[in-house]
Formats: C-alpha cells, sequence, structure tokens
C-alpha cells in the first residue's frame, strides 16, 4: 500500500489528486545547499520558502533528501540537524498532519563522507527513509559484478 509520494520532479495537480484520493500523501522533495544552512537565517528563509511552496500546491509536508558529504562534528554538521528539526517544527505547525522526513545512507558509519548525526535527526523528523536499494557506492577496487544492496550489508548498516 503505498501510503506517500515524494514528488521529486514536476509539480503534477492530477498526480497529487489521485494520491489523496487513495488516502496518499504528496510531499515536497527537500535539498538544499548544506553550507548554506549555517546560517540560522538562511535555515529559515529555506524552511518559510518550503512550506510556503506546500501550502500552495496543498502538498501534506516534505522529504529531505541531502546526499552531500558532512564532516562529524562541523558546523554542517551542526545545521544539518538543526535544519531536520526547525523543519520538522514549521511543517507540523503550519501543515497540521504534515510528513517530515529525512532520506539516510544504509549505513551510519559515515558512508560517502555522510557524517550525520543519524540518531538525532530520527528523533526530530516523522520518518527517515533508509537509501538501502543502492550500496555500492564505495567500489575501491576492480569492480565485480555483485547485488547492488546485498542483505547481509544493509542488515549490518541497520
Amino acid at each position: 500500500m503505498v501510503t506517500t509520494v515524494a514528488a521529486f520532479g514536476k509539480y503534477d495537480a492530477e498526480l497529487m489528486c489521485f494520491a489523496h484520493s487513495k488516502g496518499a500523501r504528496v510531499v515536497l522533495k527537500g535539498d538544499v545547499h548544506v553550507p548554506f544552512i549555517v546560517d540560522q537565517a538562511n535555515r529559515t528563509t529555506w524552511i518559510t520558502e518550503q512550506v510556503s511552496l506546500a501550502k500552495k500546491q496543498f502538498m501534506d509536508g516534505i522529504n529531505i533528501d541531502i546526499e552531500q558529504a558532512v564532516d562529524d562534528g562541523s558546523p554542517e554538521y551542526y545545521a544539518l540537524t538543526a535544519l531536520v528539526n526547525e523543519t520538522t517544527e514549521a511543517f507540523h505547525r503550519e501543515i497540521p498532519g504534515s510528513q517530515v522526513s529525512f532520506d539516510v545512507a544504509w549505513s551510519p558509519k559515515c558512508i560517502d563522507k555522510r557524517c550525520y548525526d543519524y540518531v538525532t535527526i530520527a528523533k526530530s523528523c516523522d520518518l527517515v527513509f533508509v537509501m538501502s536499494y543502492d550500496e555500492q557506492s564505495q567500489i575501491t577496487g576492480d569492480c565485480i559484478a555483485k547485488a547492488n544492496a546485498p542483505l547481509s550489508q544493509t542488515l549490518k548498516g541497520l
């Protein structure tokens, strides 16, 4: 059963109406250059713009999909965590019943240099979406045919 459609492409009112008729949510894709959000004013502006767009398009929340390198303990590390928390607070306040989700790597161990505060981020939003469908970005030697997302590796990451 589809519960949420994350709209990563062009806005499609017909898709939204169809999804809503079936009881599914339609959420925005949220992406922002992480160094930009270190400044609180920039974070606030970005969040305000996302809430406004969601309201204008009758959407049900936002899926934050930021797949950028962030160093552990850096200003960007803390800014990203704050962004998720502040986005959730704003969406829940402005759009009652809205959903805020955050896409995370298949492992919390700085995969692709994405050293995020996974625990705090997960507690700050409604759900995390574990991107366990493409785990082979860390191939450093010869490329050998194998599963795109091996079950044992996925379970280890989780």
